[in-house]
């Protein structure tokens, strides 16, 4: 009995010793990334910079080469609309005045007091960088972005939603330009 006892202790010990067999760490899903060009987006939007301020709620609808930015107070009244095309861009301030440029940009920047990065901006706010521009980045874990960094602005990730979309960025430039971009609504045609 006794001799049965230490062979069945040392069976015991040496299983113990023995390796594991390595577990299959399972690959992280990616998250789905947002390869659409058409979309609408409904949310708020606050700009703070040296001696300006803009908070109230904003509408982007993009279609094409086709974008219109419709900027709102928090009343919900329409302060800008801005039309960007192939053609040029137009802005349409909360009185019903017209003004027509090749830049939305500076037109924006008329209506608010401070200018927007549009063009990289409407990459960013779909959670990825403007592929014509360099950039650096530091990934989420997920398949997106946890922050960029391109053409003098930092954007970071604060939330994302099922489809892949951020649904909260803050992007900043220096120590005097700051916006903060929370979308209530995505829509992707």
């Amino acid at each position: 009995m006794l001799r049965a006892l230490a062979g069945l202790g040392a069976l015991a010990w040496l299983t113990a010793c023995a390796p594991l067999p390595p577990i299959q760490a399972a690959a992280p899903e990616a998250r789905p990334q947002p390869t659409a060009e058409a979309f609408h987006l409904e949310g708020r939007v606050s700009v703070r910079s040296a001696g300006q301020q803009f908070a109230g709620g904003i509408v982007w609808t993009r279609q094409g080469e086709r974008q219109e930015i419709l900027l709102r107070t928090p009343l919900g009244q329409g302060v800008a609309e801005v039309r960007l095309g192939p053609a040029g861009a137009s802005l349409t301030d909360g009185a019903g005045n017209v003004r027509e440029a090749a830049d939305g940009e500076a037109l924006l920047q008329e209506a608010i007091g401070v200018a927007l990065p549009l063009a990289g901006l409407g990459h960013w706010l779909r959670g990825r960088p403007d592929p014509a521009r360099p950039f650096a980045g530091v990934p989420d874990g997920q398949g997106g972005w946890a922050s960029l960094e391109q053409d003098g602005w930092r954007i970071e990730y604060g939330s994302v939603t099922e489809a892949g979309l951020p649904s909260r960025l803050t992007a900043w430039r220096g120590d005097d330009l700051e916006i903060r971009l929370v979308v209530d609504a995505w829509q992707a045609p």
